[in-house]
Parts: structure tokens; sequence; C-alpha cells
């Protein structure tokens, strides 16, 4: 359960990321973009 509420959660950042990807707000969501990467990296590989 614990682990499926930290996936939802990270899709979720995912679709704010993208969607805020061409505004100004490119830095915070790069960095949110590696945190997302580094959970992925933790479930998926």
């Amino acid at each position: 359960m614990c682990r499926n509420l930290e996936l939802f959660f990270c899709l979720l950042l995912w679709q704010k990321i993208k969607h805020n990807f061409h505004k100004r707000e490119f830095m915070y969501s790069s960095s949110y973009k590696l945190l997302l990467e580094n959970l992925t990296k933790k479930y998926w590989m």
C-alpha cells in the first residue's frame, strides 16, 4: 500500500512537471524531475 501511494504521488508529480515544463518554473521542475528519476530507479530497476 505504501509503495502504491508513493508511485501515485510520483505520477502526480510527473503530471505537474509536464504541465509546468514550459513555464518559468523550469528549474523548480527539473529538481523534481531528478527526484522522480531517483524514485523510479528505486522502484522499477
